[in-house]
């Protein structure tokens, strides 16, 4: 009986899919060849994000090393879970150093 009520479900479902009109407008060539090139730029606009830091353009940098990012998220990841500031563990403990795993 499940598998009746399955092969049901899915059958309707492809009747009304196929009652729908999924024609898509038609644009002048004009149109259409912009929106594949910006389309296209908008695409490789996400590809120096991939790249290595050396390799990396300027405006894609925020001035930090890997390290240094490493250690940003674990000094955010160490604040949230003591919920509170991880540096006034520098306080307490003078020789307290995050140590990266």
């Amino acid at each position: 009986m499940k598998k009746l009520t399955f092969l049901f479900i899915v059958f309707t479902n492809l009747l009304s899919v196929k009652s729908f009109n999924f024609n898509m407008p038609k644009f002048d060539k004009d149109v259409d060849c912009s929106l594949t090139t910006a389309g296209v730029v908008f695409a490789a606009s996400f590809i120096p994000y991939f790249l290595d830091d050396d390799l990396k353009p300027s405006i894609y940098k925020d001035g930090l090393t890997r390290g240094e990012i490493i250690m940003k998220h674990k000094r955010a990841y160490m604040s949230k879970y003591l919920e509170g500031d991880v540096n006034k563990l520098y306080d307490l403990f003078p020789d307290f150093e995050i140590k990266i795993d």
